[in-house]
């Protein structure tokens, strides 16, 4: 079970705990007894949508509000790790690649849980780490929303006017509209049309 997050604010007395499910506890303390005075789950930590945008010859375009919210909000940072996705297999030795947003901190996370990772073969290690870690690189966006993305991310994910920055829970994923199209058919492809573990979320 994931480890609560706890917030303590003295200023106004309140207690916050965030566990499991983004669910928040919010105490009031009272003398020496704390009291629950809101137990509700939090609507805002996860990237959801997907929203359509443009990115400019010299790689300029803006993230999402919504997207940049989350981070200053739930993640409590602006700043931000960019990297290559994890290329889609399309089938007949076609592969499709975009972009990945992590928060700052949950990059570290990430990397952390890369090193101490097993049951990968000594090539795929390599694999991740050439396509996902070496290339990563710090941004954060102006007030306005705006960043820069490298030409050599702007040419891997075949970048060109029209984008897609798409939410996956907990990271963000940029595509053209191009790749994004070619993904989107493979993703009906891959579907688990009646099956159990579907069954079981309620699809």
């Amino acid at each position: 079970m994931p480890t609560p997050h706890v917030q303590f604010s003295l200023k106004k007395s309140i207690f916050y705990i965030d566990t499991a499910l983004d669910r928040r506890y919010k105490f009031l303390h009272c003398g020496k007894k704390w009291k629950i005075v809101e137990n509700s789950t939090r609507e805002t930590t996860m990237f959801r949508g997907i929203f359509e945008t443009t990115i400019d010859a010299k790689g300029r375009t803006s993230l999402p509000a919504k997207f940049r919210e989350i981070l200053v909000t739930t993640h409590d940072d602006e700043r931000f790790f960019l990297t290559n996705s994890a290329p889609v297999d399309l089938g007949g030795g076609l592969y499709s690649s975009g972009l990945l947003i992590f928060p700052y901190k949950e990059w570290f996370t990430f990397e952390e849980n890369f090193r101490v990772s097993k049951g990968l073969t000594a090539e795929q290690r390599k694999s991740i780490l050439r396509t996902i870690i070496s290339p990563a690189q710090e941004c954060s966006a102006d007030k306005l929303g705006r960043f820069l993305i490298p030409p050599t991310f702007r040419k891997i994910a075949a970048l060109d006017r029209e984008i897609q920055f798409v939410g996956t829970m907990d990271k963000i994923e940029i595509w053209s509209m191009n790749e994004w199209d070619k993904v989107r058919a493979q993703d009906v492809r891959n579907f688990p049309i009646d099956t159990e573990a579907a069954a079981e979320l309620g699809l």
